[in-house]
C-alpha cells in the first residue's frame, strides 16, 4: 500500500498493515498521541475538538454520563476482530435500542463488538454531540457559557491548560502545544 495522498502525516504499521493518516489538521505532531489535538469555535454555541480516533475515545463521554438522551443516531457494524472469518462482512445498521442517559449507551456499546461509523446524540438539555470522520467531535450547546464549560471540562480531561476562549477567533483551527498554549493552523 503506497501513501501518496497530500497531507499524509505518517504511516503506522499495525498488524502488518500500513495505515495512512491523512487528516491535515492532525498531521503536525505525529510523534505523540494526544487526546485533543485541535480546537475550533464554530460560533458562540458550538465547538469542534480534533481528537485522534474519536470512536475509540468515546470513554470521554463518561464525563457527561448524567446527561439524559433525547434522541440518537448511531450507525454501526459488527466486527468480531480476529474471531471473525476473513470473508464475513456484516451489514451496517442503525442502532434502534433506546437509552436514558449517556452512561447506559456507553455501557451497551462497551459490551458489543461494534465499529461505530456515525454517531450523533441530542440531549434533553438541548446539547448535541456529533462525531465527524472519526477525527472531530462537535459539541453544540444553548449558549456561550455552556460551550465554555464543555471546553474547560474537555481540557481538564486531556490534561491541557485552561485558556480564555475570548482570545480565539471563530472558524479558526488552533493546535494545542505540549507545554501549554495554542498555535493557529493556516
Amino acid at each position: 500500500m503506497q501513501c501518496t495522498t497530500e497531507g499524509v502525516a505518517h504511516i503506522q504499521i499495525i498488524a502488518g498493515e500500513q495505515i495512512c493518516r491523512t487528516h491535515t489538521a492532525l498531521n503536525t505532531h505525529h510523534n505523540m498521541n494526544k487526546l485533543i489535538r485541535t480546537i475550533e469555535l464554530l460560533n458562540e454555541k458550538s465547538v469542534v475538538f480534533g481528537i485522534d480516533n474519536t470512536r475509540s475515545n468515546l470513554w470521554v463521554l463518561m464525563h457527561f454520563k448524567d446527561l439524559k438522551i433525547k434522541s440518537k443516531n448511531i450507525y454501526y457494524q459488527i466486527n468480531n476482530g480476529v474471531h471473525q472469518r476473513k470473508n464475513t462482512i456484516y451489514p451496517k445498521r442503525w442502532l434502534r435500542k433506546g437509552f436514558r442517559n449517556t452512561a447506559e449507551l456507553l455501557e451497551y456499546i462497551n459490551k458489543k463488538s461494534y465499529d461505530i461509523h456515525y454517531l450523533e446524540i441530542e440531549f434533553e438539555n438541548g446539547w448535541r454531540l456529533k462525531d465527524q470522520s472519526n477525527a472531530w467531535m462537535v459539541f453544540e450547546t444553548n449558549k456561550k457559557a455552556e460551550r465554555d464549560t464543555i471546553i474547560d471540562k474537555m481540557l481538564m480531561i486531556a490534561g491541557l491548560n485552561a485558556f480564555d476562549t475570548d482570545t480565539l477567533k471563530l472558524r479558526e483551527v488552533y493546535l494545542f502545544q505540549i507545554l501549554g498554549g495554542l498555535s493557529k493552523i493556516d
